[in-house]
Formats: structure tokens, sequence, C-alpha cells
């Protein structure tokens, strides 16, 4: 077996599930080190299959793991830890040590680093740029998902360039927590609150349907605490936070009735309120004030999703 027409440095292996990918990838590895290159075959396939198509370990997710071969190239595989990735990158760019630990022990990072969509392409796309940037191999083969996810790692870098190219980014570098990593805006609420008794704040808590059922009116955005307010019948003031944002689901809202919508400025909110606490409940619906009522309903839309919930 010659490599031929794809004596490439970077060999990607793609295609469907179950068709032998990681074989052909592991096989291409074995090859190139025969050939006298130092090799990294490395997979950010879930299934890390790799690890026994080269006998490596768990280790291999920590550090490119030497394959014993006896060839005249060095080969070493790589299972892609994309948490390990990421906070690599959060140590590598964050201006000094107080903000990177800062960053990784905050509860959202924690989240986000393990469960943002798309989070295993990107962190592939950012594992392959350290190798490369290390120069320690003279050639990779990659290992891939089967095919949707593999052409998801394929346009990762396009997807990240018009990301960096959108005014969201703006929004996702505005200083949103504190040094102590508490969100800005609960804490500005909280000196609302001290000034003002009958404010009352909270940070993140887990007494929502309490909260929502003691509400007269209910402020958000469209989205998943509409089908809540709409459970106890409570009316619901929506904040048209970015003008063209969710337009579809505010709309939907507005045609259903017992909502309306306001800017994002104190005025129109506050206005907005009057209006609902002083509008008489529409006789579509009906009003129920227990939050038991509501942990009810909630927990029978996650089972219609296939969700189930144990005490």
């Amino acid at each position: 077996m010659t490599f031929g027409a794809v004596d490439q440095p970077l060999l990607v292996v793609v295609g469907g599930g179950g068709v032998g990918k990681t074989t052909l990838a592991a096989a291409l590895g074995l090859v190139s080190a025969r050939e006298g290159r130092d090799t990294l075959v490395m997979t950010f396939d879930p299934s890390a299959r790799l690890k026994d198509a080269l006998g490596v370990g768990e280790a291999a997710r920590d550090r490119d793991v030497v394959v014993a071969t006896g060839t005249g190239g060095r080969l070493h595989a790589s299972l892609l830890d994309a948490r390990a990735t990421f906070d690599r990158l959060v140590r590598r760019y964050a201006p000094d040590e107080a903000s990177c630990r800062r960053i990784l022990e905050n509860h959202f990072y924690q989240q986000l680093a393990g469960n943002l969509a798309g989070i295993l392409e990107y962190m592939a796309v950012e594992r392959l740029f350290e190798v490369v940037a290390q120069r320690r191999y003279d050639r990779v083969v990659l290992d891939t998902p089967p095919t949707r996810q593999a052409l998801d790692f394929l346009e990762a870098p396009e997807r990240m360039i018009a990301f960096l190219e959108r005014g969201a980014l703006e929004i996702a570098l505005r200083r949103w927590f504190d040094e102590r990593g508490r969100l800005r805006a609960t804490s500005r609420l909280r000196a609302v609150g001290a000034t003002h008794p009958s404010v009352v704040t909270f940070g993140f808590t887990d007494r929502v349907a309490e909260l929502m059922a003691a509400s007269d009116v209910i402020v958000t955005s469209s989205g998943d605490t509409c089908r809540e307010a709409r459970v106890i019948g409570r009316p619901m003031v929506l904040l048209d936070v970015v003008p063209g944002h969710g337009r579809e689901n505010l709309m939907h809202e507005l045609e259903l009735g017992n909502a309306s919508a306001c800017l994002a400025t104190p005025a129109s909110v506050l206005g907005n309120v009057r209006r609902a606490l002083e509008a008489p409940a529409p006789a579509s619906v009906t009003a129920d004030a227990t939050a038991r009522r509501w942990n009810e309903e909630f927990v029978a839309v996650l089972a219609d999703a296939g969700v189930h919930l144990t005490r």
C-alpha cells in the first residue's frame, strides 16, 4: 500500500457509519510510519474506536501516545477530549492567571465547555491547529465520526469566521460578569433591592414555578417561559431585546393573546406592565395560581418529549 496521489501532510478519513473509517485511518498511519514519517492518527469520533484499533488506552485523551510499531517513523495516537482542549484554549488566551481561574471555575463555562452545540467539531479544529503549530509530525491522519459530523468539522472554520464577522461577537465580548464571576445585571438588581424594599431580587433559583405562580404579570422574552406562563394564566410583557431576533416566536405569542411586546427600555416596560395589570383577564385563560399545577403541566410536557423525571 502506498499513498500515491494522496501523499499529503493531512489526510481526513470520512464516510458513513460502519464502513471501516477507523480501520483505514489506523492502516494509513501505520503505512506512513513505515515510510519513515512521524505520524499522528487522531480521532474526534465519540465512539473512540481508534484506541482499540491501535491498542492505546484512555491515556490518549490526555496526550499523544506512542504506538509500538518497530517502523522507521514514529506512530502516535490521540483521542480528542473536547473539554480538555477548551480548557487549554482558555489558559492560552486568558490575560492573566486570575482571569483564567475565574473562567474555568465559572459554572456557565463548565456547562458550555461540555454541552455547547457543535463543540466537538470546534474543538477538533482547535486540536488540529495545536498539532500543526507544534510541528512534531510529518503527517496527520484524522479519523472522523459518521458523515454529518465530519462535514460539520470541515465547515467549522467557515462558521467560526462568519461568527466573528457578525455583531454577535460584540455581544459575547461584553463584560457580563464581575470580578467574582457573578452576572453584572444581577448585581445591579441587588443594588436596587437594597434601596427599594418593594423590589426583591433573585439570582439563579430553583423556585421558578413558585415565583411565576405568585406573579401578576411576567416580563420575559419569547421562548419556553411563555408556555409556562400560559399554563398558570399569567399575562406577559415580551421584551423585543434584539429587534428582528425571534420575531416569529414573538408574533406567535401576540397572536395567542394575553401578551404585549415592548422595547427593552424602562418606560416601555413600565407602561406595558401597567396596562397588563389594569386589563381584565381574558375569558379564555384559566388562572391557576398553584405551583403544583405548574409542575404537573411542566412534567407532562417533558414526558411528551420523552423525558421522564424521577422523584
